[in-house]
């Protein structure tokens, strides 16, 4: 891993707390300079998710024409790298707008046809990533329709090492 896409990846995850901690201004400045670092680095699946991650910054903001676009872009990038990977985080950014915009019901169900797939013991990074983000979705998703403790069953998993 080169030196650009370290840092791509520490400000991706920083960009990340930050968002979970609603200091969005911040945030959003800091997925501008994890996305400029992939680029530097030919990382395009940083890069994307990083676009991902903004997007759902401006829709949990209600940017929703910023939302949009960023949605497009990340759709975009996807289908220049020809990644059959990229289908499964387009899947799982719908997964978290509807946990966003509270249609938990939609979040669940496709946060468990995501689950099988999120869990398969691979050990790549961006594999933890994409597990972490589905369990988390999941998590917040039968949280908001009112069951708790399955929720925090699920987030407890995403803290975990396979």
């Amino acid at each position: 891993m080169n030196e650009p896409e370290r840092a791509g990846r520490m400000l991706d995850r920083a960009g990340r707390s930050l968002y979970l901690l609603s200091e969005h201004q911040v945030g959003r400045e800091v997925f501008q300079q994890a996305i400029a670092a992939f680029q530097q680095a030919g990382v395009r699946q940083g890069e994307v998710l990083s676009v991902a991650a903004q997007g759902l910054l401006e829709l949990a903001d209600g940017d929703y024409q910023k939302s949009f676009l960023l949605a497009v872009r990340t759709l975009l990038i996807w289908n220049s790298t020809k990644n059959e990977e990229g289908l499964r985080l387009v899947r799982l950014l719908q997964a978290m707008h509807y946990r966003n915009i509270g249609e938990w019901q939609q979040a669940e169900a496709l946060s468990r046809q995501l689950l099988p797939e999120a869990c398969t013991g691979r050990i790549d990074e961006w594999d933890r990533v994409y597990r972490d983000d589905v369990l988390m979705v999941l998590g917040m998703a039968l949280a908001g329709r009112g069951r708790v403790q399955e929720g925090g069953r699920s987030a407890r998993l995403s803290t975990l090492d396979t």
